[in-house]
């Protein structure tokens, strides 16, 4: 693990975007969110900036179309559905988020669907763009089959994300960002490396049974959060984005790793006013109760603090800006390789 300036990275992500082709200010959305992902959570989940060599190659192997037109297919006071064109997951849900809190600052509430896009990242940076600006923010994405059906020994499940943001009295909201899958193929994949074992809860075989052995699980079918429950919830995250925007749903849904084939991804965006409700002011109340009440907790044995959902991607991004941002060596090597295919030198770490 080494660490490297921010900005360095920042400068490095938007000469290759460049390079690939993408427009100045869509270069600049998915830098951020990729900078903001590498700083919030652990180098090996691998939403980072690991993720310019994948886009990177999709845009030159037709995955992904730069600059694409997205359009607003259909557009009424509180919702809309937008087409993203096949372009950049993350500025689609951008524009999404974007359209949502417009519309929720007129009427209370504001919903936006999007078809026809791509991996959009760490869903918790399009919450934050409205509980930034004192808006409650939602954000959904299906995602390529990952997970079995409950009971299935096939991959028809997505691990399909989702945020919620939640403004306060401080300038940190409470802030979710899950999957619902039990751990990701990049942890599992950590372990592997390693040569430790997994917990017998994160990937399970064809008939069903748990994988832990770490190098068999790579190639094995992620298992749900909490069981049946965990495959339900993800179903019904599919059926709000692709069922409601009307896009692929289920193993319809290409993964990012086929570098050729648009993914069809579809988001659903919300943004919803305090204001309109209970009120700002009562929101940020009972924010700071429900904080003082957890942060005061007595705690179990062993245990350094008792946190609310975000707490532990601010300390880590904390770290991140007063340090450099951490990356794996094997990250390090990824982006020196796709670098060298754009002709833009990968920075060197810091000392």
């Amino acid at each position: 693990m080494r660490r490297f300036a921010i900005e360095a990275l920042r400068t490095f992500g938007l000469s290759l975007l460049a390079a690939a082709g993408a427009g100045r200010d869509e270069a600049r959305i998915l830098t951020d969110c990729l900078i903001d992902a590498q700083l919030r959570t652990a180098p090996f989940q691998n939403q980072g900036v690991v993720r310019f060599a994948v886009y990177a190659r999709r845009v030159r192997e037709g995955g992904i179309t730069p600059c694409a037109a997205i359009r607003v297919l259909l557009d009424r006071p509180a919702a809309a559905l937008l087409d993203g064109g096949n372009g950049f997951g993350q500025v689609v849900a951008y524009r999404a988020m974007a359209l949502a809190m417009a519309k929720a600052r007129g009427g209370g509430v504001g919903a936006v669907a999007a078809r026809n896009s791509n991996h959009f990242g760490t869903a918790s940076y399009f919450t934050l763009m409205a509980a930034r600006a004192g808006l409650v923010g939602l954000a959904f994405t299906n995602a390529s089959p990952e997970m079995p059906a409950w009971g299935a020994s096939v991959a028809l499940v997505g691990t399909n994300p989702w945020s919620i943001a939640v403004p306060g009295p401080s300038d940190r909201p409470v802030v979710l960002d899950l999957s619902n899958a039990s751990s990701g193929k990049g942890v599992i994949r950590q372990h592997a490396a390693a040569g430790r074992s997994i917990p017998a809860g994160w990937a399970v075989d064809a008939s069903g049974r748990p994988v832990t052995d770490a190098r068999a699980a790579v190639d094995a079918l992620l298992a749900p959060m909490g069981g049946y429950k965990g495959y339900a919830i993800a179903v019904m995250v599919d059926l709000l984005t692709g069922g409601l925007a009307g896009g692929l749903v289920g193993s319809a849904v290409g993964s990012p790793y086929e570098v050729a084939r648009p993914q069809g991804v579809s988001h659903l965006l919300l943004a919803l006013d305090p204001d309109a409700f209970g009120g700002a002011a009562a929101l940020r109340a009972g924010v700071a109760a429900v904080s003082s009440e957890v942060h005061g907790a007595p705690r179990w044995p062993g245990i350094d603090a008792v946190r609310l959902p975000g707490d532990p991607e601010w300390e880590r991004r904390d770290d991140g800006i007063a340090r450099g941002a951490e990356l794996p060596d094997d990250t390090v090597e990824r982006l020196r390789e796709i670098g060298g295919e754009f002709a833009v030198p990968f920075p060197e770490p810091l000392p």
